[in-house]
């Protein structure tokens, strides 16, 4: 079987750490199962790219990892002190157990105040903050940030009160559990807390809300 080469597995690796660059849809085929020959097509505006490749056992559990969770209870967030929330810093530990959220759906943003694609996610989150509540839709942003001025900087667009940083950054146990391999990465979470979806971009967590409420679609 031809390994395939250092220049396809560089573009896939960047992709996954790089979830927000690409931007409208990415699909994965297999159409040739049998020869572990995977074929993904990369869609940006009308240009599409595809881009075909041999890929070895590690590049095929990264693409598992993708949607491992999908369909599964999300993992609890655990937030080891000290945190720094919305009001202020605490000295202990925090857990939010996902099985009791309290909403009909959830949202975890994964971020970096430094990160300028999930500024992005923040504003578009902001805009439809009020929409999303009417659905009883719940927030939680993780951040990234390795201090407190890098957190404070994008507080201002967090309407929701649901705002943590551990300090430990990307190798903290939220970002592990949920397997985040690049920022922003979003999920929908059900009331049982079920991972619903996974993606870069918030109106594709929105439209899975809306075509399970058809009679309140959010806008």
């Amino acid at each position: 079987m031809k390994k395939p080469t250092l220049t396809f597995a560089l573009i896939f690796i960047f992709l996954l750490l790089c979830p927000g660059l690409y931007a409208q849809e990415i699909s994965l085929h297999f159409p040739h199962f049998a020869g572990h020959q995977y074929e993904w097509k990369i869609f940006q505006g009308k240009d599409q790219i595809t881009v075909q490749a041999a890929l070895s056992a590690s590049v095929k559990n990264m693409i598992a990892s993708v949607k491992i969770l999908t369909g599964t209870k999300g993992p609890d967030l655990i937030f080891q002190a000290p945190v720094l929330t919305q009001t202020g810093l605490i000295n202990q530990d925090i857990t939010i157990e996902t099985a009791n959220l309290n909403a009909d759906y959830t949202i975890l943003l994964f971020y970096q105040g430094e990160c300028p694609l999930c500024e992005d996610a923040l504003i578009d989150l902001a805009n439809k903050h009020a929409r999303l509540k009417e659905q009883n839709a719940r927030v939680i942003a993780i951040s990234a940030d390795n201090t407190e001025q890098g957190f404070q900087k994008k507080l201002a667009y967090q309407q929701w009160p649901d705002n943590y940083c551990d300090f430990i950054g990307m190798a903290g146990e939220n970002f592990n559990s949920y397997e985040v391999l690049g920022v922003p990465s979003l999920f929908l979470l059900d009331r049982a807390g079920i991972v619903l979806g996974k993606t870069a971009m918030v109106d594709e967590l929105i439209k899975i809300i809306d075509e399970r409420n058809p009679n309140n679609r959010s806008q």
